[in-house]
């Protein structure tokens, strides 16, 4: 870190931290009396009154921006680390990722994916500066790249969730109007990556809707036949029978199965 800091430009070199800029504000916001104020209250100005009106510039737009911003950031970066883990726990044994899976289930993290997406997220606006030091905006993508991979890897990590599992697709994904936000997504992005991964978590829940949606969405249904690859016995388009709840396990069944194989191998509980 000391040799990167040697190879900064000089007008760089006495960049004030931000931290202590924030110090500063604040020693700035003491009244004559030593009382602390608030050191964001000129951002919080205006933010849904009538100081700072819908549209205009501002320190409250900013702050609304920076949020957006790392938001977005953050939701890339942790569904980066679960798909990494997934992954690699996959490839060691699959019940270690059965079991990686059923507890993000477990705390509500399918919730949360489908709360993040349901936003309108193609009206997210990060402003016209980016949040990165100037010699490094060449190395890095824009903030709008940033959000199309953060909602491909969201909806990644959903469909590695609830793909062969009828009881969290329904759940999760069909209680939830979570074909409403996958069409909406399909339609406001152009990035095809989003589109298919849109399209490719839309078509595990169609077996699960009713007649009605289908008809009325046949747009949607005839992507899927584009851009998905359609397996020859793969029956994604017929109607949920009673045979789909024989064969496949409970959420029960999961917690046991995973259970036993800790208890087998690591000769204890993970799950109390």
């Amino acid at each position: 870190p000391f040799l990167l800091l040697q190879e900064f430009p000089d007008e760089f070199v006495d960049y004030e931290p931000q931290h202590e800029a924030l110090r500063k504000k604040k020693e700035a916001k003491l009244d004559g009396d030593g009382i602390e104020t608030d050191p964001y209250e000129d951002m919080k100005e205006g933010a849904g009154g009538e100081e700072n009106p819908e549209g205009e510039s501002g320190p409250a737009a900013d702050y609304s921006i920076e949020i957006d911003r790392h938001r977005t950031i953050v939701a890339k970066t942790i569904t980066e680390i679960f798909l990494f883990l997934l992954r690699h726990f996959k490839a060691s044994h699959i019940m270690q990722a059965s079991y990686l899976s059923q507890l993000v289930v477990d705390a509500n993290g399918a919730l949360v994916i489908l709360k993040f997406l349901n936003q309108d997220l193609a009206k997210l606006e990060f402003g016209t500066h980016e949040a990165a030091l100037p010699w490094l905006k060449d190395r890095i993508m824009s903030l709008e790249q940033v959000l199309d991979e953060a909602v491909v890897l969201l909806l990644k990590l959903m469909y590695k969730l609830c793909n062969r599992s009828p009881e969290r697709i329904r759940s999760f994904l069909i209680q939830y109007k979570a074909p409403f936000i996958m069409k909406r997504i399909f339609n406001n992005f152009e990035d095809p990556e989003c589109q298919k991964a849109a399209l490719k978590l839309l078509k595990v829940q169609v077996k699960f809707l009713h007649r009605k949606w289908k008809s009325g969405n046949m747009k949607v249904v005839s992507s899927i036949y584009d851009l998905i690859p359609i397996k020859k016995m793969d029956d994604w388009m017929a109607p949920e029978s009673t045979e789909t709840d024989t064969d496949s396990l409970s959420q029960d069944d999961i917690r046991k199965i995973n259970n036993d194989f800790n208890y087998y191998n690591y000769w204890q509980f993970y799950e109390r």
